[in-house]
């Protein structure tokens, strides 16, 4: 599970506090590209985008068969002319419910005609700050919601550059389950002149 209590994030924060280390989740959102319109038409998702706007708003993600429109996958399909487009398009659930508010989490319950959603929103939400949260707490039905980031951002310091990098969670093919965490982004930025440092 990828919240503030996971061993292996608290491990790299101590190992690389010294160097400004930051990690942060930012595929967890609405990426209103790979969105479908019938979605972004509903009214929870409506409400979301209303009160809570760029806060649920992701430029990263990959496209969910689940959220997409069909019609979009098939422009893919015809552009990369290929019917294979793993691994950008899979079905890991593109939300990581520890990265969730409990609007979201009962908007999305809702949208997954999950019964009850609104009481089941809060006992999730509360197992999530917690910790206690356990996989077959999330419902059976549900196909959105993980508890795994799809998109990490990260950003450290060296003595010379700031360096921010976007990693992503390779989902097994036909599987929700990680293969492995490729680079997608890197961005490094001069901080000073270099002599002068080693001076």
């Amino acid at each position: 599970m990828d919240n503030e209590f996971s061993e292996f994030i608290i491990q790299l924060k101590n190992k690389y506090g010294e160097n400004n280390f930051t990690m942060e989740d930012c595929s967890t959102g609405l990426n209103l590209e790979m969105v479908s319109k019938k979605i972004l038409e509903n009214q929870e998702i409506k409400y979301l985008l209303d009160v809570y706007g760029d806060e649920i708003i992701t430029d990263y993600g990959w496209i969910n068969i689940n959220l997409a429109d069909i019609s979009y996958i098939n422009s893919l399909k015809k552009e990369f002319e290929t019917e294979n487009l793993y691994p950008l398009v899979n079905n890991m659930a593109p939300f990581n419910i520890f990265k969730m508010n409990q609007d979201f989490i009962k908007s999305i319950l809702l949208l997954n005609n999950v019964e009850d959603a609104e009481r089941k929103s809060e006992e999730l939400y509360a197992k999530c700050k917690s910790n206690s949260l356990k996989e077959n707490d999330l419902p059976a039905n549900n196909k959105l919601i993980g508890t795994k980031t799809s998109f990490w951002k990260i950003c450290f310091e060296t003595d010379y550059y700031k360096i921010l990098s976007v990693f992503a969670a390779v989902p097994k093919k036909n599987s929700t389950s990680i293969a492995k965490y490729k680079i997608v982004e890197t961005d490094f930025k001069y901080k000073g002149n270099m002599n002068e440092k080693v001076q």
